[in-house]
This record gives structure tokens, sequence and C-alpha cells, in this order.
């Protein structure tokens, strides 16, 4: 079999027939790979830049503090650091002492709410941490709910046995805690 070209002669150099394809790049594609990289490059550099230029502020900032007209500054913020520090011991002393003693009148309404009905107190004496109460009650009973009373409180500890007389009379002797404990 023979192959027959049915196209004219005369049509093979018009837009009808293709034509060899330019091999190469072309300049669009050129401008947008120069575009993406120009892009691509700011957003690598720019933050790099910054950081530079914060660091050179920094210097400077930095050899200005270091100048001699904030030598009172310095000598100002010194003493007010030695004052922080004298105030801070002081406020430990301070806190030291209210956590370990307690106040009387708090002391003094704590028992007094402990105290049942058919029971007097006659006395109070508080020491350093201890307080002995003295009283009389109508019963052992009365006695006995007054002592489960005062262990309760937080403030309070029982250190010694409770003594009772044959007429009721009582004398408690605690041990007085801080607010801390």
């Amino acid at each position: 079999m023979k192959d027959i070209n049915l196209l004219p002669q005369d049509i093979s150099g018009s837009d009808y027939v293709s034509s060899d394809r330019k091999v190469g790049i072309s300049g669009k594609a050129i401008v947008i790979t120069i575009l993406v990289l120009l892009v691509f490059g700011a957003t690598l550099l720019l933050p790099q830049v910054y950081i530079k230029t914060l660091n050179m502020e920094l210097s400077n900032l930095k050899s200005e503090v270091k100048s001699e007209k904030y030598n009172e500054v310095r000598k100002v913020k010194s003493d007010l650091d030695n004052v922080n520090k004298s105030i801070s011991a002081k406020t430990d002393v301070l806190n030291n002492i209210d956590d370990t003693n307690i106040s009387v009148n708090e002391l003094i309404t704590a028992i007094k709410s402990a105290t049942p009905e058919g029971c007097e107190i006659f006395s109070l004496q508080i020491d350093k941490n201890k307080i002995r109460i003295e009283g009389k009650a109508v019963d052992n009973l009365v006695v006995a709910e007054m002592v489960s009373n005062l262990s309760r409180l937080r403030n309070l500890n029982m250190s010694s046995s409770v003594d009772i007389e044959d007429n009721n009379d009582f004398t408690i002797i605690m041990q007085i805690l801080g607010k801390g404990k």
C-alpha cells in the first residue's frame, strides 16, 4: 500500500498545518519564576534583617544605660533594693509572730463559745503557750462536754489531764497553738 497525501500543496504553508514547536522557556515563565524567587527570598531575609536591627538597637541601649548619666539611677535602685530586703526581713518576723501567737480576745471568745450550759468559768490564766481554765459545773458530764468542745478548737491542744474535784470544781490546762498550726 502506498501512502497518499490528500492535502494540497498550497495549504502546507498556512495555519492549518502544524508547524514545529518552539523549544525553550517562554518569557512569562521566566518572569513568574523570578517573582516567586523574590517573594521566597524576601520572606527568608526580612526576619533576619529585622533581628539584626533589633540587636543593633539593643546594643545601643545597653551602651546608653552604662553611660554616666544613669549613675544616680543605679544608686537609687541599689538603695531601694536594700530597703526592700530590710522590709522583707521585718515582714517575715511579723508573719512568724502572727503564725505562732493568737489574739487573747479570739482565744477568750473561742473558750466562751465552747462552754456548755451549766458550766461557769471563774478564771483564765494565759501564759506564753499555755492556758489554765478554772470553773465549776453542775456535774461531771458538763465538764466532759466542755473538754470535748475545747479539744475541737484548732488553736488549743489538750496538754494534760483535767482535774475535777468532788464539788465539780474543775481545772483544765491546755496548750495554745499558733494560727499557722
